[in-house]
Order: C-alpha cells, then structure tokens, then sequence
C-alpha cells in the first residue's frame, strides 16, 4: 500500500508516536539552565565555548538511564517503530532504523538543542515546535514512499543529509584506519565537508518552512 494511500488517522497516529519517541529521547537536553547558556553562547558567536558544556550533556544522559524516563523512552521508541512497521510492512530492523534516521534529522533542526551539537552545522535555520511536526510528516512520507518525493526541495534537503551521513562515515573510518596505523587522526578537510553537507540541509529545511508557510500547508511534502 502506497503512503497515499494509507488512512490520514493511521499517519496522524505514526507521527504522534515518532514525535513522542523524539521528545522522550531530548527531554534531558531541554528546559534547563544548561540549555538557556547554551542558547546564550549560540546568539553571542560563542559556539565554540559549548564544549565546555558536553560534561553537563553526559550528566543529563547518565541522569535519563538512572531514571524511569529510560524505561519510557523505550516503551515510546517500540510504539513508533511498531506503527511505522504496520503502515510500511518493512522488517523491524529497517523499521527501527527509519525511525531513527527521522529521529537524528529532527535532532539537527531542533532550535532548543542544536547548541549543543558542535558538530552541527552554523547555517542557524532551525524549527519551533510546530515546524518540527510539519517536519516530521514530511519525513514519514517520504520513507513510507521508498524515499520518494515529488517535493524537489525535500529531495534536496534528503541528499544532504545523505551526503552528511556519508562524510560522517567517512570520517569514523579514517579515524580508525589512522588510530590503527599509530598515526594521528586529521579531522580538518572532512569536518568542514560535514559542516557544509549540515548546512545545505538547514538552509535546505529553513526555505521549506518558509515556502509551506507561505501556502498555508505546513504538513504536507508536496
């Protein structure tokens, strides 16, 4: 069954669920203090410093496996992929790992986390609460479809971060084919490619929101 043809509160069901495994997986990088001097950094040019901030990061993920939220998290994450294999009949595995490349995608959008990822781009396009949804069904679409999409935009916005996926691979073997060889990992010539590849895919997303917002549609990917 094509994504068309699949009933509106099946897909209004599958993108609650996605969207409820997301907010469960970012919940401890959100809402607190170290997020509100995270932001501050980003607006005053001070990215750099949010290095600085990765130890509080690693607190709050060790905080979120401590606690019930894990439990939670999981009970979501196995919702999502569960509803995701009925509307798209794909093996578990590449159920649960669509799910979670829509997961990642939404992560790098985020305006309430990208300060914390320095190895996200500096394009500053990133979505509120209601562009992150409109993003959300868009990306369902377009993997319920066989990553398919009459959208020309979503289909650039999807090579990119293809091309990020790519060079981040890319980078992770070389690092460890140069660990092996006992020499010294170069991160330089593949992190600004990783950096251009992420900001393609922002500057990508931010005129997608602006053109849906413009024609008053904002959840639909074509």
């Amino acid at each position: 069954m094509g994504q068309d043809e699949l009933p509106a509160a099946d897909l209004a069901a599958l993108r609650e669920a996605v969207l409820g495994f997301y907010e469960g997986s970012v919940s401890p990088l959100v809402g607190h203090r170290r997020g509100r001097m995270a932001r501050r950094l980003h607006q005053w040019g001070l990215r750099w410093l949010n290095a600085l901030l990765l130890p509080w990061l690693l607190v709050g993920l060790v905080r979120l496996v401590a606690t019930r939220r894990a439990s939670e998290v999981v009970a979501r994450q196995q919702r999502a992929v569960s509803l995701y294999r009925q509307l798209s009949g794909k093996d578990p595995r590449v159920a649960e790992a669509e799910v979670g490349r829509i997961k990642d995608q939404l992560l790098a959008i985020d305006q309430r986390v990208k300060p914390y990822g320095a190895r996200f781009a500096t394009a500053g396009a990133t979505a509120d609460r209601a562009e992150l949804e409109a993003a959300a069904g868009a990306l369902l679409a377009y993997h319920l479809r066989g990553r398919r999409t009459e959208d020309a935009l979503l289909g650039e916005i999807q090579a990119a971060w293809v091309d990020y996926e790519t060079i981040g691979a890319q980078r992770k073997d070389r690092m460890l084919g140069q660990v092996a060889r006992g020499e010294p990992p170069a991160r330089a010539e593949i992190g600004r490619r990783e950096r251009a590849a992420m900001d393609r895919y922002l500057a990508g997303w931010r005129g997608w929101f602006d053109r849906h917002a413009e024609q008053g549609s904002p959840d639909r990917d074509n």
